[in-house]
């Protein structure tokens, strides 16, 4: 779970296990940095369970490459204490407790693999050093851990918990501030065609409409002879002078004022149990009562959709219908689940996931010329007459023209941005506009190299 910004720069992940899991990520500083999480087994497991664990963590940490920024964190369930006199080069003086076996394994494990431990590196209260509370209120220890490989020691700028994060558990939030910056991956592709889209709601405006008309006559009228590339940019222009652009992050608050201060009721007390230990029964009260809250919240919003959705059926509105009927089917719905590759090996990468893509269409759509078609040797081939007169002149306005009007609205538009609903604004514009690049391919029987781009989406499926 991370967030938009930071997605742009995830170069790979990879679930190992029901314990571990990793990412990798591109950084400013011409290094990948590759976090490894992990959950691990707690103290009254047995050594079987144990072992396991850091044999599986070893095997993991072994296939990270040396020159990575390498951070590992997680659960664990191990106190370290504030002795370091037998690890001085991979913790400091300011851990919390005493160490139990379970500490003395993660030290080991940081020890082999040169890790600095950075909870016990600065000082705090021990107020933000303990990121575990027992049920009862009184037993505290620090056993959520956040470390660096030795060499990126000097990044570490602070680590502690925040109490004040109300994350509903018996473990704290545990921030790492490191100085490091993570580098977005640019791919080689129109990012107006696909991060944004014209706000089209506007064309229910007729001077709207007219003075896109307006502009793109002015532009037809112009004497000089432009290529596709700026055609299609001058009219990208004209759609976003007179439109803007659609809010894409638009939102409908479900969540209720009562709900709400039901929630800020609940952080005051978490603050305040920190400190009285006689309020936590109070929290957890609280605390659920949000929960049914925003569940109740949660159906009315629902249900109002429903109703929505009832009402957009009775009008035969397909289009608004649908609309809901996605928003309500796309409820914890991941779109970026990974694949699998031709010998079933789980593919996380985008560099690998595109790939297999290509692979596969490239299986799926080439037809070798040199055979022929089923169509054409088939007894339904139908070879025209000789006498039959077919036209072979290149397309007229009107025709262009025509073709505009019958295509589909409200369509994602393709790698030159434009979508159909500006062209339909005056058709017989529009088709004098695109006439020439038409006459031109039609007799030079060459297509322009952006009329061969073609962009695969996909289209995940919610399992049933």
């Amino acid at each position: 779970m991370i967030s938009k910004q930071t997605k742009k720069a995830l170069r790979n992940w990879e679930p190992i296990n029901e314990r571990i899991i990793t990412a990798r990520f591109y950084s400013s500083i011409k290094k990948s940095i590759t976090i490894v999480q992990c959950y691990a087994p707690t103290e009254d497991a047995d050594d079987t369970t144990k072992d396991t664990f850091y044999n599986e963590l070893t095997a993991v940490m072994n296939k990270v490459p040396q020159s990575d920024v390498l951070i590992l964190s997680g659960d664990f369930n191990a106190k370290i204490g504030a002795n370091n006199d037998d690890a001085k080069n991979i913790m400091g003086k300011h851990g919390m407790g005493s160490r139990n076996d379970n500490g003395e394994l993660f030290v080991g494990f940081c020890q082999e693999f040169n890790l600095v431990i950075g909870g016990s590196l600065f000082p705090h209260k021990d107020i933000h050093k303990y990121t575990w509370t027992s049920p009862n209120g009184y037993t505290k220890n620090q056993i959520d851990h956040i470390c660096i490989r030795q060499r990126w020691k000097s990044s570490l700028i602070d680590v502690r918990t925040k109490r004040g994060a109300d994350i509903d558990s018996d473990h704290e939030l545990v921030l790492a501030l490191i100085k490091l910056k993570l580098n977005k991956l640019y791919k080689q592709h129109n990012k107006q065609a696909t991060t944004k889209r014209y706000d089209l709601k506007m064309l229910s405006s007729e001077w709207k409409k007219k003075d896109i008309a307006d502009s793109m006559r002015e532009m037809l009228s112009a004497d000089q002879r432009i290529g596709w590339e700026e055609t299609c940019k001058s009219i990208n222009n004209i759609a976003e002078a007179n439109l803007g652009y659609a809010n894409k992050n638009e939102r409908k608050i479900w969540i209720s004022d009562n709900t709400w201060n039901l929630i800020q009721r609940r952080n005051i007390l978490k603050v305040q149990s920190n400190v009285d230990n006689g309020l936590r029964a109070e929290y957890r009260a609280i605390a659920k009562a949000v929960k049914r809250s925003a569940r109740a919240d949660k159906r009315k919003y629902l249900e109002s959709l429903a109703d929505e959705a009832e009402k957009a059926a009775g009008s035969n509105n397909m289009r608004q219908l649908f609309q809901i009927i996605g928003r309500l089917g796309k409820q914890n719905f991941n779109q970026n689940k990974p694949i699998m590759d031709i010998n079933g090996q789980l593919l996380t990468s985008t560099e690998q996931q595109t790939q297999r893509w290509k692979d596969h269409f490239e299986t799926t759509s080439n037809i070798n010329p040199n055979e022929e078609s089923e169509v054409a040797t088939g007894n339904t081939y139908q070879s025209p007459s000789a006498t039959e007169a077919i036209n072979i002149d290149p397309p007229c306005v009107d025709e262009i023209a025509t073709a505009i009007k019958a295509m589909k609205r409200n369509k994602a538009p393709g790698d030159d941005g434009i979508p159909s609903e500006i062209l339909q604004v005056d058709p017989l514009v529009s088709a004098e506009i695109l006439l020439p690049f038409i006459v031109e391919t039609w007799q030079q029987e060459q297509l322009p190299e952006s009329w061969k781009t073609g962009i695969i989406i996909k289209l995940p499926k919610m399992a049933t």
